[in-house]
């Protein structure tokens, strides 16, 4: 059977400077263990020597990056790592996410009572877990404005706690326009709800992986971050590169919204929504 440890709990610090130990507690949960596998960048490589050294066995680092000269999706390279040390791996096939059948229930009474004989869903994640990964507020809004004006869709907004300062830049016109609201939903919840819905819009987050795998029709907004090497993967992904990074995402510490003028690729995302949605 299975464990997860939180690495970050103090039991676990040893394993982090070189020549570290660990407590007997910790050492003993360790027992048993076969083969170490440490998938993280050279900085990790302290790390696979302590557990290496402590468990007497082999240990691995599987370099999570491809170098600069490789342009190839990051997890075919983790893959070929593994492969070169007689490790049978290849990349998940498209569409693999299998929600619990509860979620898939609750999900299955959530669109029942939820949205009106053939309506559509249309689900959009405007946030991520880096500032500098969001599009611009003012082409959410035009894309949102534009696609609630159908009135055989329904527009469902996901958010977490990561996403309250785009959520709070956005409020103004979501006060105005109706939208679903599936806040901190659990992501197996989430999973079943990409499975029912009809196209997913977002950022370079792992939500819109997690839309990818799911099958959902998945348009993926990509400014700083190569989608050649993280592009989310799927059986039907459109990868929109923005044409420049927004002033509003430029400081950490600061979102304001100083233009309301749509980039230049919001019309790009329309059409892209437009034809897999079936309006052209």
């Amino acid at each position: 059977m299975g464990e997860v440890w939180d690495c970050q709990a103090s039991l676990w610090s040893g394993l982090y400077v070189s020549s570290g130990k660990v407590p007997a507690s910790a050492a003993s949960r360790l027992h048993g263990v076969e083969e170490v596998f440490v998938f993280g960048l050279a900085a990790s490589e302290v790390l696979r020597e302590n557990l290496g050294r402590i468990l007497g066995k082999a240990a691995h680092r599987i370099q999570t990056v491809p170098p600069a000269a490789e342009k190839i999706p990051a997890t075919d390279y983790q893959c070929r790592q593994l492969q070169a040390i007689g490790i049978e791996a290849m990349p998940p096939p498209p569409a693999v996410i299998a929600p619990a059948a509860e979620e898939v229930s609750r999900v299955a009474e959530y669109i029942k009572t939820t949205l009106a004989a053939r309506q559509r869903l249309v689900l959009i994640h405007p946030g991520s877990g880096g500032l500098q990964k969001l599009w611009h507020p003012s082409g959410w809004q035009a894309v949102i404005r534009e696609l609630s004006s159908y009135a055989h869709l329904r527009l469902g907004l996901l958010w977490g706690p990561a996403d309250r300062k785009i959520i709070g830049l956005l409020q103004p016109m979501l006060q105005q326009i109706h939208l679903l609201t599936m806040e901190n939903w659990p992501l197996g919840r989430v999973a079943a709800l990409l499975k029912k819905a009809t196209l997913y819009l977002g950022n370079d987050s792992g939500i819109t992986h997690l839309a990818a795998a799911c099958g959902v029709p998945t348009i993926a907004i990509f400014g700083p971050t190569d989608p050649r090497i993280w592009g989310p993967r799927g059986p039907r992904v459109k990868i929109i590169t923005r044409k420049e990074v927004s002033p509003a995402y430029e400081s950490a510490t600061h979102i304001s919204l100083p233009s309301t003028e749509p980039p230049a690729e919001t019309e790009q995302v329309l059409q892209q929504a437009e034809k897999w949605l079936g309006f052209h």
